[in-house]
């Protein structure tokens, strides 16, 4: 076997494409699934409540995504030696990454109950306090403030924090859709209720189809590492 392959760096590359894979393949599916959601008007609201539920457990996909996009991106990054963390930081990093992915299925899975909303909450404010921690050090960097080695890292991780963002502010394009949700189930579908969700959904849909591009910017700065 040629040793390229057992290479850890060239390891921790490939899984870092076969998440990025995962991460758009499932998004990519979530959108098309979202698109048949906004067109079931048809159908009853307890099937199209079922899809709902559907919808949203595919969504955990991409979340759980993000999560194994960071970790093997930090794990890349410090392998290469092109980060600001040592070595010594991958334990931490890999446990942190770790506790998020099992707190998203706990949320998830609890979200019913007065402590799963709480910690839906948590998550959220979690998510913000780590955009702002990426966007403004990459920032930060970008503009000579050094944190990051160089300035493909500093867009990079700019990005990253951008993005994370941009999934916080989705939970926040549809609720409209969420107050108007108990009165389509109790009356079934009318036109207003249709505009409602079809407004929130689009607002959804365009905030994806931009973290797409930035994730695909981002791996191309990994690879390329321009400037």
């Amino acid at each position: 076997m040629d040793s390229t392959f057992s290479d850890p760096n060239t390891l921790a590359l490939a899984l870092h494409m076969i998440v990025f894979g995962y991460l758009l393949g499932s998004d990519w599916v979530v959108d098309q699934r979202t698109f048949y959601f906004m067109h079931s008007s048809d159908v009853t609201p307890e099937e199209r409540s079922r899809q709902m539920k559907s919808l949203l457990l595919s969504d955990q996909h991409p979340r759980m995504g993000l999560i194994l996009f960071i970790a093997t991106g930090y794990t890349v990054e410090i392998l290469n030696g092109w980060s600001p963390f040592g070595a010594d930081m991958l334990p931490v990093i890999w446990a942190i990454c770790a506790l998020w992915f099992a707190e998203i299925w706990i949320s998830f899975l609890n979200e019913g109950k007065p402590w799963g909303r709480t910690l839906v909450t948590v998550d959220m404010i979690w998510r913000y306090v780590l955009a702002a921690f990426f966007a403004g050090t990459g920032l930060y960097s970008l503009l000579g403030g050094g944190f990051y080695p160089s300035s493909w890292m500093g867009l990079k991780y700019a990005l990253l924090g951008t993005l994370i963002g941009g999934g916080v502010t989705v939970r926040f394009a549809v609720r409209e859709l969420q107050a108007a949700w108990p009165g389509y189930m109790q009356s079934g579908s009318t036109p207003e209720f249709e505009e409602i969700l079809q407004r929130c959904m689009y607002r959804a849909i365009y905030v994806t189809w931009s973290i797409w591009v930035m994730y695909a910017v981002m791996v191309a700065l990994l690879l390329w590492r321009p400037f």
